[in-house]
């Protein structure tokens, strides 16, 4: 990564001052899915509503589920 680094900047006395171990930390949660529910509209929201007992939202990158009743997505519409 020093040979990258000095190749990128062009400089040869480049210092690497610090490492770091980066580590996958996603900051996924519950209200931003409630957040996502609401975006979608209040006529689709509706009709989830209307056509589900419940709903799962799954994060793309860390997998956490979140479930959502038919009366958490009332609140939901109700409370936009």
């Amino acid at each position: 990564l020093e040979e990258i680094a000095r190749a990128v900047t062009g400089d040869e006395n480049l210092q690497i001052l610090d490492r770091i171990t980066p580590k996958f930390e996603c900051n996924c949660s519950r209200e931003k899915c409630e957040k996502g529910l609401i975006a979608i509209g209040k006529e689709e929201l509706q009709k989830i509503i209307d056509e589900e007992e419940k709903i799962e939202i799954a994060c793309n990158f860390c997998d956490k589920k979140y479930e959502f009743t038919r009366e958490d997505m009332k609140k939901l519409l109700n409370n936009k």
